[in-house]
């Protein structure tokens, strides 16, 4: 009975850690010595849950909060009648298409916004997009995902946009190297570098919404997944992290 309990309970968790032990005791179960396996590998799974607790982050919620801020943050600016601090904050390009399509010098457009209602939907129209932001997101995510793994000891940490690049020549190129080399010899970097127990890197996009930038991510996590299983290191783990509800570009 107990043997019986055990093995669903393998069969549910599904960690690897069990997977060597499962394949030799299909064939000996009764066996004194490999229960005594089972059992100590059970204790540790048991003392590992008790540490990485489950953390459930709503990637796409993040976007909305960030947008809502920055909307939040031009009304201020916008408030404040002051344009030059409006355009420090806000999308440039996009306060320019409005200047334009109003025909309205910024003080104009400053003094329209006495008006609370219009000065809210100005600040949504010219307001940085969250979905422009994305590495933002990356970072946070990641972040979160270094205070569970390192709790066993494997670190996660967020690197800079050019901080390591995998080259169409298989070699993994730092900053310096890539200055030196035409931008059409590498593919995208990584975002964040393993250490601790096992080392690595992490490639990690965040993507709830199609059309412009958007598509490209699919495309560029197919072409690192191709660079790793041709030119990967086998000592080193390669980790393609994507958020996304686009479920049918992710099975494409």
């Amino acid at each position: 009975m107990l043997v019986q309990r055990l093995k669903k309970l393998i069969n549910k968790i599904k960690i690897e850690l069990c997977i060597p032990y499962i394949i030799k005791m299909q064939s000996a179960w009764d066996l004194k010595e490999d229960m005594y396996k089972l059992l100590d590998v059970l204790s540790h799974l048991r003392t590992l849950f008790k540490i990485t607790k489950p953390y459930i982050i709503d990637c796409e919620n993040l976007r909305r909060e960030r947008q809502l801020e920055n909307n939040k943050l031009v009304l201020e600016c916008l408030n404040t009648k002051d344009m030059k601090l409006v355009k420090e904050n806000c999308n440039k390009e996009e306060l320019k298409r409005v200047l334009s399509e109003l025909n309205k010098t910024d003080d104009e457009l400053l003094q329209k916004c006495n008006d609370k209602d219009y000065s809210m939907l100005l600040a949504g129209r010219i307001s940085k997009k969250a979905s422009r932001q994305g590495i933002k997101d990356e970072a946070y995510v990641i972040s979160q995902c270094n205070i569970i793994s390192s709790s066993v000891g494997v670190y996660i940490q967020n690197l800079s946009v050019n901080a390591f690049r995998p080259s169409k020549y298989g070699k993994i190129v730092e900053h310096v190297e890539y200055k030196k080399m035409e931008k059409s010899d590498c593919l995208k970097s990584f975002d964040a570098k393993i250490s601790g127990k096992i080392n690595g890197f992490v490639f990690a996009k965040i993507t709830f919404s199609s059309g412009g930038h958007q598509d490209n991510v699919f495309m560029e996590a197919h072409q690192m997944c191709e660079w790793v299983v041709k030119y990967g290191d086998s000592d080193l783990l390669f980790v393609i992290l994507i958020d996304t509800d686009l479920k049918n570009n992710l099975a494409n």
